[in-house]
């Protein structure tokens, strides 16, 4: 059945979210860092041509630093998802014919079936490289301009310098690591660009690589997979068989011709752009055809499969805004702006109502979320939503210090028990009760810290004691989110329903241990 659509998907995933991933993030970083250290230190154009030449310079490098282990890691993925595909194939040719046929047939044509999988990994690795040159001249011209504009408007002096850094950041980071296709123009973000041509060449390539299989043997009618929620235009023609020669009468049968049915070999048909559709061998008499009604699926979500395809469609916009808006909060986050910023609190918020928008399409359509498909790309810690509730707290009911002495008391006494992932750290400048870091360090690697405790919305240790817990319960689902199923969940869900956990794991505790 050549390349299955879970294959491809596992094989984009893969390398999307490799070192390609890495690669990005380093790219992002140095933007934002090279922008906020051009807004606040060079006022000048001379300085901004000399900000300008370090930033390519350091963009240039970040690239010939990832190069290698981008371009090994997609050829070798590439290269064994075909060769798992072409075994599976000979497996599935081998139990129809007998495996002696199989062989007869297939004697001396390995060398052309390989050689399909070695350049189409070679292929792909080439394309992706080229995405990526594309990607970092973008985002030097990009980077330019921002400055440009962003220190022309400091030297105005009509807007306060947070602002026109959290305006610039935000710029860098919707579209500093875009690329552009040099076929059709079409600019797109890194991370879609990639999986849109891991997807499509893996899948041309499993698809030759069947049909050669096939002729080698004799065998000429197919079928195609055929899957709930595909786009109308293929819906019409999959799980249909075909044959691959073209129209023909075979035992009575007449069967449209592989090209004239599905469209194979054209931009919009089988096997064309993001299309997952497999071939496989037809068999007349012993070849199940699929129920294209699909009333397992139908009854299930309650609407057809054309339904179905338009309902996942909004599900994937509604991702792409909750990702552009992480992607903003986290640059911003890098260049030194929070709460204390208009511009950081809105995005914040539009975080929460994004979400909820996200979370009420899926409850209403029976959809399930894709948190994967949720996270910013090429950044480590996700950022949380802001409530409005929140942001009030931020303003205002956090009031009470707290101290140093006072956290490293309670640490050694009442929660003598508990082994911190960091240590709390008094920090009255926070403008939330507790602050916990997290993220991937150089070498990919979690971490969790520095951890700040703020100033506090009660008196006292009770309320002292629930945020140092609180914060404690972040870094640990943060950290071991990988080895805990129900951690990871915490870790992807909402604020609400992770907060929920987080006390009544500290309501027990104060219980068990008497705090009041």
């Amino acid at each position: 059945m050549a390349v299955e659509p879970e294959d491809v998907g596992a094989l984009a995933d893969a390398i999307v979210h490799g070192a390609e991933e890495r690669l990005v993030a380093d790219l992002t970083r140095a933007l934002v860092d090279g922008l906020a250290d051009g807004i606040i230190g060079g006022s000048q154009a001379e300085a901004l041509e000399a900000l300008a030449r370090a930033n390519r310079a350091r963009l240039d490098q970040i690239l010939a630093e990832h190069a290698s282990k981008v371009s090994g890691e997609v050829r070798s993925r590439t290269l064994a998802a075909l060769e798992r595909a072409d075994a599976r194939d000979v497996s599935d040719l081998e139990a129809y014919y007998g495996a002696a046929a199989v062989a007869r047939a297939m004697d001396g044509a390995s060398a052309a079936w390989a050689e399909i999988s070695h350049q189409t990994a070679l292929g792909l690795a080439e394309i992706v490289a080229r995405q990526n040159v594309a990607m970092a001249g973008a985002a030097e011209r990009l980077w330019y301009e921002v400055a440009g504009d962003a220190i022309a408007a400091r030297n105005l002096g009509v807007e306060p310098l947070d602002r026109i850094l959290a305006r610039a950041v935000c710029r860098i980071a919707a579209h500093g690591v875009e690329t552009i296709d040099y076929k059709s123009g079409i600019m797109s973000q890194i991370d879609v660009a990639v999986r849109r041509h891991v997807v499509s060449q893996a899948s041309q390539a499993g698809g030759r690589m069947t049909l050669a299989r096939l002729a080698a043997i004799g065998h000429d009618l197919v079928i195609t997979s055929a899957h709930y929620g595909a786009r109308p235009s293929h819906a019409e023609w999959q799980g249909r068989p075909c044959c691959v020669s073209g129209p023909k009468l075979v035992g009575g049968v007449q069967y449209p011709g592989l090209v004239q049915l599905t469209g194979y070999g054209g931009v919009g048909g089988l096997k064309g752009v993001n299309c997952r559709h497999s071939i496989g061998p037809y068999y007349p008499g012993v070849t199940e055809l699929p129920d294209l009604s699909f009333p397992r699926e139908s009854g299930h979500f309650g609407m057809t499969s054309e339904e179905c395809y338009e309902a996942m469609q909004r599900q994937r916009e509604l991702e792409r805004r909750v990702r552009g808006t992480k992607r903003e909060i986290v640059a911003m986050e890098q260049a030194g702006i929070g709460l204390e910023t208009p511009r950081y609190a809105q995005k914040r918020l539009l975080l929460g109502r994004q979400q909820q928008a996200l979370r009420k399409h899926c409850e209403e359509s029976g959809l399930v979320r894709n948190y994967p498909r949720e996270k910013a790309y090429g950044v480590g810690a996700q950022p949380r939503a802001l409530r409005a509730a929140a942001k009030a707290k931020a303003a205002g009911r956090y009031r009470h210090p707290a101290s140093q002495e006072r956290i490293d008391a309670l640490a050694s006494g009442a929660l003598a028990g508990v082994r911190f992932s960091a240590p709390p750290t008094y920090n009255g400048r926070i403008r939330t009760p507790g602050l916990t870091k997290v993220g991937y360090d150089g070498d990919g690697r979690k971490y969790a810290g520095p951890v700040y405790i703020g100033k506090q919305a009660k008196p006292g240790d009770a309320e002292l004691v629930d945020t140092i817990l609180h914060e404690e319960l972040e870094a640990r689902i943060w950290l071991n989110r990988h080895g805990s199923e129900r951690y990871w969940r915490l870790n992807s869900a909402g604020d609400d329903e992770r907060h929920a956990y987080i006390q009544k794991i500290i309501d027990r505790y104060v219980r068990m241990k008497g705090i009041s």
